[in-house]
């Protein structure tokens, strides 16, 4: 006979509630401002984590507890392993950022709500039912929600929560809904047992039709899919960077695993309905997502479209794995959107990384050369971003102008010569989206919340820089071409 409440099957998701319970109550009598104990104590629990799922992977644990509300099985226990990496690699890149803003100085809550966020993923990710489903989206989420708006005095960042929440609530009540329909048309809320009525005919087909709409939109939204996008590059790009590594690496695992749950596991039955559903999500996702991207002078901006233009690829995969009479085929088609998923993870980790590592490098008002650049990130970055070019009139004036004075706008004016956008830049007004320009009048990219890092490409054959470099991300530039006689200045 089956235990009904098998909690050695739960324990990766009951240790994490431990522990994280244990770091916020350590966190709640701690005063040291940099909240180096509360970060230790984060790492420790996620490599806890990892070792328990790590543990439960290699004995092949599989099963069904809590009245089936809870599924162990390889699938999970891989992907909580890869998320807890995901949130430790996230958290040791954003610690120095968060201290230079103050973003655990009155208190340790981005650790905690990290913690909390990865649960809601866990949750995610062995979920048997709708109702665990839905349990650990909304515990994900609100964590997410509190995150975004950590900097409560940076006005881009409660914008960026009030945009999150609104629309992650509209989101949550359109898959609630979805929810509520397909149980009215089979009974049942566990994945297994719906797939089971659908299969032996039992359920009436207009409600669940119409549950199945809802039930794609919502997790479209979740995956930051087209049309159902709108929220994404606002919240990149008004959320810290740190949260914005949070927001876009781990949650795509559990959002992926849910879709997988939800639309093969206990809608296969109906998978002629939901496929055109997904091949219109792909095709829109790949379009807006691709075209927009090019348009975007943001580094964050851009990177959530390319997010949304990944998602295309993943619901062609996905879509394209129900195929009568080929099991073979469909397991290697979900196997690729795994594989898939997980190489767009690694590769966000590396992108935001790298906006990490030179947000914190280059915080100082002051020009910094290429070649710094490149002794801090290796021979591939230094070799894609480049000293001035001596030819270039003013331009050494200029860059030492800024240098003492720390103003950018006014070392232009005193120079008579726009600065040089090829070097690493941090501009005084650090919470402004700015644009800046050479003579020639290209635009270049901007790194989002409060930084700018980004040389800029070739102008007459001669090569100034690349927007950004990493070992998985692409070389991304945005130019604007001007009239030679005009001059571009700083703009908002």
């Amino acid at each position: 006979m089956q235990n009904l409440f098998d909690f050695a099957l739960a324990t990766p998701e009951i240790v994490l509630l431990v522990l994280t319970g244990a770091v916020l109550l350590i966190d709640a009598f701690g005063n040291e401002p940099s909240r180096r104990m509360t970060f230790m104590l984060t790492m420790g629990t996620l490599l806890v984590v990892i070792l328990v799922s790590w543990g439960q992977w290699g004995e092949a644990t599989q099963g069904r507890t809590f009245s089936s509300l809870y599924v162990a099985d390889s699938l999970g226990h891989f992907l909580k392993i890869l998320s807890a990496i995901a949130v430790g690699v996230t958290l040791i890149y954003g610690r120095a950022y968060a201290e230079k803003r103050d973003m655990v100085a009155r208190g340790g809550e981005m650790y905690s709500l990290a913690l909390l966020t990865l649960l809601g993923e866990f949750v995610m990710i062995s979920a048997g039912s709708m109702l665990t489903v839905y349990l650990g989206v909304e515990l994900m989420s609100f964590a997410l929600y509190g995150l975004v708006a950590l900097r409560r005095d940076h006005l881009a960042s409660v914008e960026a929560a009030m945009k999150y929440y609104v629309l992650g609530c509209l989101a949550s009540g359109i898959l609630l809904y979805g929810m509520s329909m397909i149980y009215g048309a089979t009974g049942q809320l566990g994945l297994a047992e719906i797939a089971q009525v659908i299969r032996e005919g039992g359920a009436d087909r207009m409600p669940l039709v119409f549950g199945v709409v809802f039930i794609v939109s919502g997790l479209a939204f979740k995956l930051t899919a087209a049309p159902f996008h709108m929220w994404t590059p606002d919240v990149y790009q008004g959320a810290p960077t740190t949260v914005t590594l949070l927001v876009g690496s781990a949650p795509k695992f559990a959002a992926f695993v849910i879709t997988l749950r939800l639309l093969i596991e206990a809608l296969h039955g109906i998978a002629v309905d939901w496929q055109p559903m997904l091949l219109i999500l792909a095709v829109l996702s790949l379009a807006i997502g691709n075209i927009v991207a090019i348009a975007q002078t943001n580094f964050k901006r851009m990177l959530a479209y390319s997010t949304i233009g990944q998602m295309g690829f993943v619901f062609l995969g996905l879509l394209s794995g129900v195929y009568e009479g080929q099991a073979g085929a469909s397991a290697a088609a979900y196997g690729s959107s795994l594989f898939y998923v997980v190489i767009y993870v690694l590769t966000t980790l590396s992108t935001f990384g790298l906006i990490l590592l030179l947000t914190i490098a280059w915080s100082a008002p002051q020009l910094l050369p290429g070649a710094l650049l490149g002794t801090l990130l290796g021979p591939l970055t230094a070799r894609l971003v480049r000293e001035p070019q001596a030819d270039i009139d003013g331009g050494d004036d200029a860059a030492a102008q800024v240098q003492r004075s720390g103003d950018l706008r006014r070392g232009q004016r005193d120079a008579g010569d726009p600065l040089m956008a090829q070097h690493v830049l941090h501009l005084k007004d650090r919470d402004a989206e700015h644009l800046i320009g050479d003579r020639h009048g290209h635009k270049v990219l901007v790194a989002g919340d409060d930084d700018v890092v980004a040389p800029r490409l070739p102008d007459g054959g001669r090569q100034l820089g690349v927007a950004h470099a990493a070992p998985f991300c692409s070389v991304s530039v945005c130019c604007s071409a001007k009239s030679s006689a005009s001059r571009s200045n700083l703009a908002t």
